[in-house]
C-alpha cells in the first residue's frame, strides 16, 4: 500500500527550490506522562514504602494497571492516518 503523495514543482532554469521534510513532534506532555507512569509502575512493582504493606497480589495488580496507563500515554497524540506526522515546507 503506497500512502505517498506526488508533489509537482515547476521552476525556471537556474532557479533552486528546497523542500525540507521531517516528522512533527508529538504533544509536549507526552514524554512526562510516559515517564511518570513508568516510574509509578516500577515503584508499585518493587513495593517500596507503604505500598509494601499491601498484599502482594494487590501491588502487582496495581503495577499492571499502571503499566497499561503508561502504554496508553504513549498513544497520546498519535494518529492512525498515514502521513499526518510528516511535514514538507518550502524554504
Amino acid at each position: 500500500m503506497d500512502n505517498s503523495q506526488t508533489l509537482e514543482v515547476n521552476v525556471s532554469p537556474g532557479e533552486d527550490k528546497r523542500f525540507p521534510c521531517g516528522r512533527m513532534k508529538g504533544p509536549p506532555a507526552r514524554k512526562p506522562l510516559i515517564l511518570t507512569a513508568a516510574l509509578i509502575t516500577v515503584l508499585l512493582f518493587l513495593g517500596l514504602g507503604p505500598i509494601g504493606d499491601l498484599p502482594q497480589r494487590t501491588h502487582y495488580a496495581s503495577a499492571m494497571i499502571m503499566a497499561l496507563v503508561a502504554m496508553a500515554c504513549s498513544w497520546y497524540g498519535h494518529s492512525s492516518t498515514p502521513g499526518t506526522t510528516i511535514y514538507l515546507k518550502e524554504v
